[in-house]
Protein backbone atom coordinates (compact mmCIF):
# COMPACT_ATOMS: atom_id res chain seq x y z
CA UNK A 1 0.00 0.00 0.00
CA UNK A 2 1.39 3.50 -0.93
CA UNK A 3 2.16 5.35 2.38
CA UNK A 4 1.03 8.50 1.07
CA UNK A 5 -1.53 7.98 -2.02
CA UNK A 6 -3.46 11.00 -1.57
CA UNK A 7 -1.48 14.07 -2.55
CA UNK A 8 -3.82 15.89 -0.51
CA UNK A 9 -2.47 13.92 2.18
CA UNK A 10 1.04 14.97 1.83
CA UNK A 11 2.92 15.83 4.96
CA UNK A 12 2.83 19.68 5.95
CA UNK A 13 6.41 19.89 5.85
CA UNK A 14 6.16 24.06 6.80
CA UNK A 15 5.67 22.96 11.05
CA UNK A 16 8.23 22.41 13.35
CA UNK A 17 8.03 18.55 13.21
CA UNK A 18 8.79 15.83 10.65
CA UNK A 19 6.78 12.67 9.97
CA UNK A 20 8.69 9.72 10.20
CA UNK A 21 7.67 6.36 9.81
CA UNK A 22 8.37 4.02 12.71
CA UNK A 23 9.39 0.38 12.57
CA UNK A 24 10.77 -2.63 14.56
CA UNK A 25 13.65 -4.24 13.76
CA UNK A 26 15.91 -6.93 15.72
CA UNK A 27 14.17 -5.67 19.04
CA UNK A 28 14.84 -2.11 18.15
CA UNK A 29 12.86 0.76 17.40
CA UNK A 30 13.79 2.58 14.44
CA UNK A 31 12.32 5.08 12.64
CA UNK A 32 12.81 6.91 8.99
CA UNK A 33 11.58 10.11 6.78
CA UNK A 34 8.32 9.43 5.96
CA UNK A 35 9.32 10.83 2.38
CA UNK A 36 11.95 7.64 2.03
CA UNK A 37 9.69 5.04 2.02
CA UNK A 38 7.80 4.37 -1.71
CA UNK A 39 5.26 1.47 0.04
CA UNK A 40 5.17 -0.28 2.61
CA UNK A 41 4.43 -4.23 1.36
CA UNK A 42 3.16 -7.58 2.39
CA UNK A 43 5.58 -10.43 1.80
CA UNK A 44 5.26 -11.69 -1.38
CA UNK A 45 6.51 -14.94 -3.22
CA UNK A 46 10.29 -15.24 -3.51
CA UNK A 47 13.26 -16.35 -5.87
CA UNK A 48 15.99 -16.94 -4.00
CA UNK A 49 19.65 -16.28 -5.38
CA UNK A 50 22.15 -18.91 -5.08
CA UNK A 51 24.91 -18.20 -3.23
CA UNK A 52 23.39 -14.96 -1.79
CA UNK A 53 24.16 -14.38 2.10
CA UNK A 54 21.47 -15.44 4.37
CA UNK A 55 19.77 -12.22 4.65
CA UNK A 56 19.27 -11.40 0.94
CA UNK A 57 16.08 -13.30 1.04
CA UNK A 58 15.74 -12.80 -2.90
CA UNK A 59 13.85 -11.16 -5.97
CA UNK A 60 10.16 -10.40 -5.78
CA UNK A 61 8.47 -9.43 -8.66
CA UNK A 62 6.72 -6.30 -8.12
CA UNK A 63 4.32 -4.31 -10.21
CA UNK A 64 6.49 -5.16 -13.38
CA UNK A 65 9.80 -4.73 -11.70
CA UNK A 66 12.29 -7.03 -10.22
CA UNK A 67 12.95 -6.15 -6.45
CA UNK A 68 16.11 -7.50 -4.37
CA UNK A 69 14.03 -8.42 -0.97
CA UNK A 70 16.69 -7.93 1.85
CA UNK A 71 16.02 -9.04 5.72
CA UNK A 72 17.32 -6.19 7.49
CA UNK A 73 17.81 -7.53 11.17
CA UNK A 74 19.45 -10.60 9.54
CA UNK A 75 21.95 -8.10 7.67
CA UNK A 76 22.21 -5.05 10.59
CA UNK A 77 21.80 -7.12 13.52
CA UNK A 78 22.18 -10.91 12.93
CA UNK A 79 19.04 -11.35 14.08
CA UNK A 80 16.42 -12.73 11.30
CA UNK A 81 13.31 -10.89 10.84
CA UNK A 82 11.60 -12.92 8.44
CA UNK A 83 10.06 -15.93 10.72
CA UNK A 84 8.16 -13.05 12.63
CA UNK A 85 3.79 -13.37 11.98
CA UNK A 86 4.06 -9.56 12.06
CA UNK A 87 6.54 -8.36 9.41
CA UNK A 88 6.31 -6.27 6.40
CA UNK A 89 8.24 -5.08 3.23
CA UNK A 90 9.09 -0.89 3.29
CA UNK A 91 10.00 -0.33 -0.46
CA UNK A 92 12.67 1.69 -0.30
CA UNK A 93 14.37 4.07 -3.58
CA UNK A 94 17.73 4.76 -3.58
CA UNK A 95 20.02 6.64 -5.86
CA UNK A 96 20.69 3.44 -7.51
CA UNK A 97 17.64 1.34 -7.26
CA UNK A 98 14.57 0.13 -5.69
CA UNK A 99 14.80 -2.47 -3.12
CA UNK A 100 12.95 -4.07 -0.08
CA UNK A 101 13.51 -4.29 3.49
CA UNK A 102 11.34 -6.65 5.94
CA UNK A 103 11.06 -5.63 9.15
CA UNK A 104 9.25 -6.79 12.29
CA UNK A 105 6.46 -5.06 12.65
CA UNK A 106 5.44 -1.13 10.97
CA UNK A 107 4.32 0.98 14.07
CA UNK A 108 3.00 3.59 12.24
CA UNK A 109 3.63 7.63 11.73
CA UNK A 110 4.77 9.90 14.08
CA UNK A 111 5.56 13.66 14.35
CA UNK A 112 9.13 14.14 15.63
CA UNK A 113 10.07 17.95 17.00
CA UNK A 114 13.88 18.31 15.94
CA UNK A 115 14.80 19.17 19.82
CA UNK A 116 14.03 15.34 20.49
CA UNK A 117 17.12 14.30 19.14
CA UNK A 118 20.02 13.36 21.36
CA UNK A 119 23.31 12.53 19.56
CA UNK A 120 24.79 12.34 16.86
CA UNK A 121 26.54 8.72 17.41
CA UNK A 122 24.32 6.74 19.13
CA UNK A 123 24.66 5.14 22.11
CA UNK A 124 25.37 1.34 20.95
CA UNK A 125 24.65 0.10 25.14
CA UNK A 126 20.83 0.73 24.30
CA UNK A 127 20.94 -2.02 21.58
CA UNK A 128 20.44 -5.53 22.74
CA UNK A 129 23.10 -8.13 23.40
CA UNK A 130 22.66 -9.64 20.71
CA UNK A 131 23.04 -7.03 18.43
CA UNK A 132 26.19 -5.71 19.88
CA UNK A 133 27.46 -9.10 19.31
CA UNK A 134 27.95 -8.53 15.52
CA UNK A 135 28.22 -4.76 15.71
CA UNK A 136 31.70 -2.88 16.50
CA UNK A 137 31.46 -1.98 19.76
CA UNK A 138 31.29 1.64 19.33
CA UNK A 139 29.71 1.56 15.76
CA UNK A 140 26.17 1.66 14.57
CA UNK A 141 26.29 -0.10 11.12
CA UNK A 142 24.18 2.91 9.29
CA UNK A 143 24.24 6.68 10.64
CA UNK A 144 21.80 7.33 13.31
CA UNK A 145 20.64 9.56 15.43
CA UNK A 146 19.11 9.20 18.90
CA UNK A 147 15.63 10.21 19.11
CA UNK A 148 13.24 9.66 22.43
CA UNK A 149 10.09 8.42 21.04
CA UNK A 150 7.24 8.28 23.57
CA UNK A 151 9.83 8.01 26.62
CA UNK A 152 11.61 5.16 24.82
CA UNK A 153 15.25 5.44 22.51
CA UNK A 154 14.83 4.95 19.12
CA UNK A 155 16.81 5.42 16.00
CA UNK A 156 16.42 7.73 13.04
CA UNK A 157 17.89 6.42 10.19
CA UNK A 158 18.46 7.06 6.38
CA UNK A 159 17.05 3.55 4.61
CA UNK A 160 18.29 4.82 1.38
CA UNK A 161 22.28 4.74 2.51
CA UNK A 162 22.01 0.81 3.13
CA UNK A 163 23.60 0.41 -0.28
CA UNK A 164 26.68 2.21 0.82
CA UNK A 165 27.43 -0.05 3.95
CA UNK A 166 29.90 -2.68 2.94
CA UNK A 167 28.06 -5.68 4.87
CA UNK A 168 24.53 -4.88 2.49
CA UNK A 169 26.50 -4.04 -0.51
CA UNK A 170 28.05 -7.77 -0.83
CA UNK A 171 25.05 -9.90 -1.03
CA UNK A 172 27.63 -13.17 -1.39
CA UNK A 173 27.72 -16.18 1.34
CA UNK A 174 30.45 -15.52 3.67
CA UNK A 175 31.81 -19.75 4.04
Amino acid sequence: MPVCSDPSAEPDTSGVTDQYLVFEVASQTLLCALTEVQEILKPEPLTPVLGAANWFLGIAAHQGRLLPVSDMGDCLFGQPSRDSVTHQWLAIRSDREMFALVVDNVIGVSDVVPDTLITETPDTSALSADAISVLPATTFPLHAEQVRLDGKLAYRVTLADLPNIDTFSDIRATA
